[in-house]
């Protein structure tokens, strides 16, 4: 058994323990009488129809399944110290067993004075916070980085967040493993860093960079990204953008950069459509999904259309076609979902 197995095991065992916790918690009054605890959870239900795939026998194929199920813990623990910790079972942890709850955030957050704070643990890198923000539409796709795997949504490490002379301008730093959830496994860090803009009340705005030496094939990896969003309570538009430089020891220099743009409209207060298109290209080394690496190009087109029902601001209905083209395949990928999104 390999050490990568032996914490991921390690990590399940830790996650039902922490679930068995959060239920403990919610039945029993806290120690300390200051603590503050809030429980709460979030799941994407999908009943799924393949319209046409690369894969001929995989068309018309159809199902119910979830793509997401959580339950967060929130402390309070005084006015300078608070924490978090969040299970997680995503499609991608799905095995021949069901799927695998996993520790998907466990930190402690200090604020140090000054809108300044420190945070500690499995967290979001600062790449991620803005970008998440500026999309909201997680149940129907990961944002850009996330869903193309250029940077993690999640590190183990130290982060820094806290204004720059006022709130409209703020930075985040952070220090982090580069191993995911999952144990440390060589000796190699990731740098973060990002500054966020906020001129108005309807703009937001952040561009950010990160840096990551490996212990292999791949020497280290520059990742530099931008969003920017116009929010009303009727519409929005955003746009996120990447590009990214990996250097290896044999090949050439393997660069990808990708663009993202999306936006909705709401027509009632329960009503509203939401559209997104990304391109992606990837020259060098590329890694197909399901393939083995090879030397080339590949371009890749995401398009996504849905219209959102939200009865309640907890529930979100959300009819939608995802299309997802290869350049290298002649059949695109396309699926129509029925997404459920609910927050308890």
């Amino acid at each position: 058994m390999t050490n990568a197995t032996i914490g991921r095991t390690r990590l399940a065992g830790l996650a039902a323990c922490a679930l068995l916790g959060c239920a403990l918690l919610g039945s029993v009054r806290p120690a300390h009488a200051q603590t503050e605890i809030r429980i709460s959870g979030q799941a994407f239900i999908d009943y799924y129809y393949q319209i046409a795939s690369p894969d001929e026998e995989e068309e018309g194929l159809n199902g119910f399944t979830y793509r997401r199920f959580r339950v967060t813990t929130d402390a309070k623990i005084s006015d300078a110290f608070s924490a978090r910790a969040r299970l997680d079972a995503e499609a991608g942890t799905f095995g021949p067993k069901g799927p695998q709850p996993y520790v998907k955030d466990l930190f402690l957050n200090w604020k140090v004075g000054g809108g300044h704070s420190l945070r500690m643990g499995v967290t979001p890198p600062p790449a991620f916070q803005v970008a998440e923000e500026v999309w909201v539409y997680r149940g129907l796709e990961k944002t850009i980085l996330d869903l193309n795997r250029v940077v993690s949504s999640r590190d183990f490490g130290v982060r820094a967040n806290g204004p720059l002379g006022s709130d409209k301008v703020r930075y985040g730093v952070m220090v982090g493993n580069n191993s995911t959830v999952f144990p440390e496994d060589d000796e190699y860090k990731r740098v973060y860093g990002q500054l966020e803009f906020y001129p108005t009340e309807n703009i937001i705005a952040a561009v950010a960079s990160n840096w990551a030496a490996y212990d292999g094939p791949r020497e280290n990896q520059l990742v530099f990204s931008a969003v920017a969003g116009y929010l009303t309570d009727g519409w929005r538009i955003g746009a996120e953008g990447f590009y990214e430089l990996a250097t290896f020891e044999r090949v050439d220099d393997a660069v990808s950069f990708g663009g993202s743009l999306f936006g909705d409209v709401w027509f009632t207060p329960e009503w509203g459509v939401v559209g997104r298109v990304d391109l992606v290209q990837r020259e060098g080394l590329v890694e197909p999904e399901g393939g083995l690496p090879r030397i080339g190009t590949a371009n890749t087109t995401l398009g996504l259309a849905a219209v959102v029902f939200r009865p309640h601001e907890g529930v979100r209905m959300m009819p939608n076609v995802l299309l997802v083209k290869d350049d290298d395949v002649d059949t695109a990928d396309v699926q129509g979902r029925f997404t459920l999104r609910f927050d308890f």
